[in-house]
């Protein structure tokens, strides 16, 4: 499985790094024409919210992080109130999870010493792609937990230590 670190936002981060990008687009959809003054707003209310950001971020400095479900889960393939709303379960699968975050595993020295075997479906070993220097730092000093739903209804919260690194990468086991 594949993670990035924007998968471990809170929902409060998440919806706080949204309006960070909906101000870049903003900002880079605006043209010459534009008033420079709505621009400079627009630049001062992106200051803003990255600002609440890093003051969010910081409040989990000492305490693991959760992956987010709406990050990782297909909606498709969950189940749907008598209202068409979304039920979210309290944990993923590998069936509910986004095609873009499975990854079928590969023979190596490393997947050899865990005992997985070529195109494994495994929760055991996630790569996750930072962008966040700070959550990068939290889920290395602290770990982070992955809530994985059982085939009996229950879930266990796997956590998940850093491992090793390569090319912006982080493996957690």
């Amino acid at each position: 499985m594949t993670l990035s670190t924007v998968d471990l936002f809170t929902d409060e981060e998440y919806d706080t790094y949204i309006s960070i990008v909906n101000c870049i687009n903003e900002i880079n959809g605006m043209t010459e024409e534009d008033d420079p003054a709505v621009k400079q707003n627009k630049i001062l209310e992106k200051k803003e919210h990255q600002k609440k950001l890093a003051e969010l971020i910081e409040q989990h400095k000492d305490v693991p992080r959760t992956v987010r479900l709406k990050s990782v889960l297909d909606t498709r393939w969950l189940e749907k109130d008598s209202d068409g709303n979304t039920i979210w379960p309290e944990g993923i699968t590998w069936k509910a999870l986004r095609v873009s975050k499975k990854i079928s595993e590969f023979v190596s020295d490393e997947s050899r010493t865990m005992g997985l075997k070529a195109n494994d479906v495994t929760f055991d070993k996630i790569i996750i792609k930072w962008k966040s220097l700070d959550i990068l730092e939290q889920i290395v000093m602290n770990g982070y937990y992955l809530p994985v739903l059982n085939d009996d209804g229950t879930v266990t919260n796997k956590h998940h230590i850093f491992v090793t690194a390569s090319a912006g990468q982080v493996i957690g086991l």
